[in-house]
């Protein structure tokens, strides 16, 4: 099984080199286009889960992570690698391109009252009839060129995960 398995990736992987210029141009165009796709479901599937994507600020960074300390447990990643993302994005290290997200569940509310305490950045979302919860988790991202993003991810395997 093994050796058929190596001839197939071989015989593919030889494929791949003989490609013109144009036909990996229209591969890349095609894989733009599935993420697109994929980034669109985002938001829906967000909400049919009860959950919501929050962007922070460097205030509300701090406030986060004044109020909740370490999301890390230590082991997966210590402490202070967390620290260091989180004064990277605090102090603006990396000029705007570093961004920190949280994940919460959330609920629809029946009062008027927020118990929302972390402000956010995002000022277009309407938080007037939710309650959001305490962060699930958090993601720091940097923003990097297209190319080097697309060596990164296997979109195929996303795709095939989200469905």
């Amino acid at each position: 099984v093994n050796a058929r398995w190596q001839q197939q990736h071989l015989k593919e992987l030889k494929m791949v080199q003989h490609l013109t210029e144009e036909e990996r141009e229209d591969i890349n165009n095609m894989q733009g286009t599935q993420q697109q796709s994929l980034l669109a479901q985002v938001p829906n599937i967000l909400k049919s889960k009860h959950l919501k994507c929050v962007d922070h600020t460097p205030a509300s960074a701090s406030i986060l992570h004044d109020t909740y300390g370490y999301f890390a447990n230590g082991k997966e990643m210590p402490h202070d690698v967390e620290q260091t993302l989180f004064d990277a994005f605090i102090e603006n290290d990396y000029d705007g391109k570093l961004h920190l997200s949280t994940l919460h569940y959330f609920e629809e509310r029946d009062t008027s009252s927020s118990t929302n305490t972390i402000p956010t950045s995002s000022s277009d979302d309407n938080n007037e009839n939710i309650n959001i919860g305490p962060p699930l988790g958090l993601v720091f991202r940097r923003e990097v060129p297209d190319p080097e993003m697309n060596e990164w991810f296997d979109w195929e395997h996303v795709t095939n995960a989200l469905q």
